[in-house]
């Protein structure tokens, strides 16, 4: 009877330090592995309502990696906007990259714009978060909705209104320098009005 005792007790002291053990692992590896705590970015964005001067091509809105000064960002993202060139992925070390936050072409009435707002960079490890606000004067504007009048490209006006030819892109462009080797993910939040943010993901290497 002693024996079936004892043997019940060494029993029971291994079954409860593998489960002390195995209730540490998963410590263990967020210990080894932990989540890096966003750091704020102190970053200087330029934005112009006019990025691209005198283009008025169609395009879309878009979230890119372009390195370089201010006019060899502005020359590329002609070049992708325009379809002339991909969007790059690929960069190296020696490249001082930039976050491009661009809105799209707009034709819009001489008292209205249309604009953004960068709110805040963030960089927990190798992913980046930018935040914008798009903000805009409805009451103004007159997007590409309107039908181009096909004798001289300007843009047929609402009811009352005299036809005129302005076009804008806004952009953001964020500078964040060079980085390391390695895989880096960038999520965009873009804020319009009171609808809720709505997310753009790219992901690059650094080599």
């Amino acid at each position: 009877m002693k024996r079936v005792l004892a043997s019940l007790i060494g029993i029971l002291a291994i079954a409860s330090a593998w489960y002390l053990w195995v209730g540490q692992i998963p410590r263990v590896f967020e210990s080894e592995n932990p989540t890096p705590e966003p750091e704020v970015l102190d970053v200087e964005p330029i934005v112009l309502e006019h990025f691209l001067g005198s283009y008025t091509k169609r395009s879309g809105e878009g979230f890119f990696v372009i390195p370089g000064t201010l006019d060899e960002v502005r020359e590329e993202l002609r070049r992708i906007v325009s379809g002339e060139q991909k969007p790059r992925s690929r960069f190296s070390t020696e490249e001082r990259l930039n976050f491009v936050v661009f809105r799209g072409v707009f034709s819009v009435h001489p008292t209205g714009w249309y604009w953004l707002r960068v709110d805040s960079v963030q960089r927990a490890g190798n992913t980046f978060t930018v935040r914008v606000t798009y903000i805009d004067n409805p009451d103004a504007v007159v997007a590409h909705s309107y039908k181009l009048l096909q004798s001289d490209n300007t843009v047929n006006p609402p009811r009352g209104g005299a036809a005129f030819q302005k076009f804008s892109q806004p952009t953001a462009v964020i500078p964040i320098g060079t980085l390391p080797p390695g895989k880096y993910r960038a999520k965009l939040h873009v804020t319009r009005g009171p609808a809720k943010s709505v997310p753009f993901t790219i992901s690059f290497t650094v080599e």
